[in-house]
């Protein structure tokens, strides 16, 4: 029987930005948002073909970690993956890299991404930065 992990991407998100005069309206046209839409799936499959690549106990450590790097590069600083398993309901959390680096570790026969929502963000706005406190 196959192990299995599923994962639940928090903070895989892709920002494209909209250069051009469209940036200034409210509403993308068809086209745009359906261009949109499929280089944000092109990225999910590229997550999951590197997932794939790293979770095989096959891969040499050397172009596992070149795949990881690739890897890494599809999700903002400070993002993280939730873990989740069949065996208990809670959800661990871990930074890109550290999830990344220990599945290449763990015993997995077969990674999948069951699920991915995209979504589009506009009209960002630059914030000030907030003190950190200790």
């Amino acid at each position: 029987m196959r192990n299995r992990i599923f994962l639940l991407i928090a903070g895989l998100v892709f920002i494209v930005g909209i250069l051009s005069a469209q940036e200034k309206q409210d509403i993308l046209s068809p086209q745009r948002k359906q261009a949109i839409d499929s280089l944000a799936l092109e990225k999910v499959k590229d997550l999951s073909k590197y997932i794939s690549i790293i979770g095989d106990k096959k891969t040499p450590w050397s172009d596992a970690q070149r795949v990881i790097e690739r890897a890494v590069e599809l999700f903002m600083d400070g993002s993280e993956i939730g873990v989740s398993s069949l065996t208990r309901q809670e959800i661990n959390y871990y930074k890109i890299r550290e999830y990344f680096d220990r599945l290449m570790q763990l015993n997995y026969d077969k990674v999948n991404i069951e699920w991915y929502k995209i979504q589009l963000c506009q009209r960002l706005e630059r914030q000030p930065m907030a003190p950190m406190w200790v």
